[in-house]
Formats: C-alpha cells, structure tokens, sequence
C-alpha cells in the first residue's frame, strides 16, 4: 500500500500489465517454468493456439496478461493498469495524462 499525498493521479500499485507475444503458448510456458506463475485465465483459439493467457504471482486473480499480437510487432507493451481507490481518482490520472500529451487509447463503443 502506498502512503497517500493527495497530488497526481494518486494511484495505489500496478494492477497489471498486459504484454503481446508472437507465441502466447511460448510465453506460458516460460512464465511458469521460469518464474513459478499460475496460468488463472486461458484462452484456447479453434486453431488450437492460445489467444490469450492471464497470470498470478501472489494473491491477486493475475498480475500480468499475455495476448496474442496482431500488429505486426516483436514482444511490445500493450498496457499498464494502476489500481485506484475512486472513480474519481481514475478521472483525474486521465485529466493528467491528457494535460501531459499522454494518448489514452479507449475501446470502440458496441
């Protein structure tokens, strides 16, 4: 928990990361060899490649998420989650992002 000082986005931890992989699979694999990570979420494409993959490290539901890249890129950074206390709090982090020349990329409406 991070002491809080009422100033910026205020944001208490990291929630997550998501990372874009080649081979999602791969990643898997790696992750839990390597660093000891529980697979919570997975999912499994009709081509029988995992599209998609969600991690935990401690006793959150997952820490890091993995996803299949589509954009022609190598190992790229799709996002980072911060955890907040408010909605509020959320509103202002974006206000700042944007004040700063940071683009907030949102989903398309349904």
């Amino acid at each position: 928990m991070q002491r809080y000082y009422g100033r910026g986005a205020s944001s208490r931890r990291i929630d997550h990361l998501n990372l874009l992989a080649e081979d999602v699979g791969e990643f898997k694999i790696s992750m839990e060899i390597c660093l000891g990570s529980l697979a919570t979420e997975m999912i499994l494409l009709d081509n029988g490649h995992i599209g998609g993959c969600w991690f935990t490290i401690n006793n959150k539901s997952y820490d890091l998420a993995c996803t299949e890249e589509h954009g022609g890129g190598r190992g790229r950074l799709h996002h980072v989650t911060y955890a907040t206390d408010t909605c509020e709090d959320t509103l202002r982090a974006a206000d700042i992002f944007l004040e700063n020349g940071v683009h907030i990329e949102t989903g398309r409406p349904a």
